[in-house]
């Protein structure tokens, strides 16, 4: 039971709408085991029959909650996502 104790805290997150945890589970679906997501939003707004900039702003939304963040690389200005280990 504990190492679902970060999906559990997802799922009681107060300030998490549907749609943010339909992107979540899609980031976490796509990424490999260090938490390291290989899509880009383009290709999760078309797996998930929605508008590129709602899946935009779910992310938005989820890297400020701190679920997900970025490795910034020198040469990207935003690198790919990274999934919070506590929600792998």
């Amino acid at each position: 039971m504990r190492e679902h104790c970060g999906w559990l805290r997802l799922a009681k997150h107060p300030d998490l709408i549907r749609r943010d945890l339909r992107v979540f589970l899609a980031l976490r679906s796509y990424c490999d085991q260090q938490g390291c997501v290989g899509i880009a939003q383009k290709d999760i707004a078309r797996d998930l029959h929605m508008y590129r900039q709602e899946v935009s702003k779910s992310i938005m939304h989820l890297l400020h909650l701190g679920i997900v963040t970025r490795k910034y690389t020198h040469k990207l200005r935003g690198g790919p996502l990274i999934i919070h280990p506590e929600y792998l």
